[in-house]
């Protein structure tokens, strides 16, 4: 807390990574500290005290904080894969959805589309698609038009995908 009594918000860089369970490592080190402070240091009281430090932590995703770029790769990895896509559904073709879509002739389904998928060709011809995920119904908000949050959705996902470095792994 500072002098004001206000709780600091903090920035990108006061943030660090941990799992959402102990390693053996963090369990020891819990123990360790249980054993000093004469409590009990079983393996549940140990869960419980890591599980509520977790649950206490600020979320940068909820608490208004702008996210850096590590905060974007993990918030990637964490949701549907992609690239995603965007189609008009319903009886009046008014209710967008976000989600993964693959053309009927990629039996494989190795390159995804992207983007807005029209219903029709250019002859006239519905298109049919296989879709794999369907991620998303957007809706109207405040006046906007549920196709243009769609859009715009979709344009931002796979635009933060396209600029992020893949992490490697191992």
């Amino acid at each position: 807390m500072t002098s004001n009594g206000k709780t600091p918000q903090p920035t990108t860089g006061d943030w660090v990574v941990v799992p959402r369970e102990p390693t053996d490592k963090q369990r020891q080190e819990i123990k360790s500290w249980l054993q000093f402070a004469g409590g009990s240091h079983d393996s549940p009281t140990i869960n419980n005290i890591y599980r509520a430090m977790l649950a206490a932590a600020p979320h940068p995703t909820t608490n208004g904080a702008i996210l850096g770029v590590e905060e974007l790769r993990e918030l990637s990895e964490r949701a549907t894969g992609g690239p995603w896509c965007w189609e008009q559904c319903g009886e009046k073709c008014d209710a967008p959805v976000i989600g993964i879509a693959y053309r009927d002739d990629d039996t494989d389904c190795k390159n995804p589309l992207s983007g807005y998928l029209e219903g029709y060709d250019g002859d006239g011809n519905e298109v049919t698609y296989y879709r794999e995920t369907i991620a998303y119904e957007v809706q109207d908000c405040d006046g906007a038009s549920a196709s243009a949050n769609a859009a715009f959705i979709v344009a931002a996902v796979n635009f933060i995908r396209s600029n992020l470095t893949p992490t490697t792994k191992g």
